[in-house]
């Protein structure tokens, strides 16, 4: 029987030797890394405070999640959230330090929320110090295989930022990056909402209760309800974005549009309305997830959020916002989007 508090602190033993030879690494070929991020050294250190004070986050998280606290779960997420987009605001917008800004906002509130995880797991009694070689091991042996896979979704996640910096500038790899994240936000939600709720009414379906299960089809119309209307709303605001430049749309326009219908259509066929058309098409529900329709709709989404919070917040950049959310669309969207699915 495994002992879940030493192994809880042998996990954190193999995050205190990572960590180590991470700063050691980033210290030797700061320079380097820092040329191919387009970050001035100073500020590679910013990664590596947020990488492990993620990991301590994580872990107070995962506990959570399968001790079935979606309150604290879901609090404790909304707060950080909440604080880490208050400071960037305070840092970008009254304070004007551009891109330090949002760097250090996240800094500060991933090292607040680390210490307070810290704090939490020490209260509760999750740790008891001894090593033990075999829980190293089985962390290890689970935990490394899962590294390429990181890895791959951090590339597919990045690459479209780092070729915007590159070939465009740092000033419209920030434009694109907001209306990724707009884009972004309502797969946010979900699976933030999705790790508090599964083990909960995993539970509950447990036992049996026909009422208890009849409150939790109800309760996840009305979660997919919401969802919809959370999505009609993004697209109601990157379509504002997009009438605002109605005289001078062209061609350009019909991509907008199109994206903008196809994002809809999108969002609509991974709602229970949709389920009609999953069960006329011929073996599709048994091949395919509705749920990952998502991917598709984040990245027409994120474009057309890149074009709103553009055209709302830099008017006078029109041409080459346009230039970053289209022609990097055409040209390697594609294998970005191939890659997400």
């Amino acid at each position: 029987k495994i002992n879940l508090p030493r192994y809880i602190t042998n996990c954190f033993y193999i995050i205190a030797i990572s960590s180590f030879t991470a700063a050691v690494i980033l210290g030797i070929f700061s320079m380097p890394i820092s040329r191919l991020m387009a970050l001035p050294r100073g500020w590679l250190w910013a990664i590596w405070v947020v990488a492990v004070g993620n990991v301590v986050i994580l872990i107070n998280l995962s506990l959570w999640q399968v001790q079935v606290k979606p309150f604290f779960y879901g609090i404790f997420q909304v707060l950080l959230t909440s604080i880490n987009l208050g400071l960037s605001v305070l840092f970008v917008v009254f304070l004007n330090m551009k891109f330090q800004g949002r760097i250090l906002a996240q800094v500060v509130s991933t090292g607040i929320f680390a210490c307070i995880s810290f704090l939490v797991l020490e209260r509760n009694g999750w740790f008891q110090h001894g090593f033990r070689m075999e829980y190293i091991k089985g962390a290890l042996k689970f935990g490394v295989p899962l590294v390429p896979h990181v890895i791959g979704g951090m590339a597919i996640v990045m690459t479209d930022r780092f070729l915007i910096a590159h070939m465009v500038g740092i000033a419209d790899a920030g434009i694109y990056t907001v209306g990724a994240q707009i884009g972004m936000a309502i797969g946010l939600i979900e699976d933030s909402f999705t790790r508090a709720w599964v083990p909960w009414v995993f539970d509950k379906l447990s036992s049996n209760d026909l009422a208890q299960k009849t409150k939790i089809v109800k309760f996840t119309y009305c979660y997919n309800i919401l969802i919809l209307l959370m999505a009609l709303l993004l697209a109601l605001v990157s379509g504002y974005g997009l009438w605002r430049d109605r005289r001078q749309r062209g061609r350009r326009w019909q991509i907008e549009a199109f994206l903008l219908i196809v994002s809809g259509a999108i969002l609509f066929c991974v709602t229970p309305a949709a389920a009609a058309i999953w069960g006329v098409l011929p073996m599709v529900e048994v091949i395919q997830f509705p749920w990952r329709l998502l991917a598709l709709s984040s990245f027409t989404l994120s474009a057309l959020g890149g074009l709103a919070a553009a055209r709302l917040l830099q008017s006078e950049r029109k041409n080459v916002t346009q230039a970053v959310s289209l022609r990097k669309l055409d040209e390697w969207g594609g294998e970005t989007l191939a890659g997400g699915v």
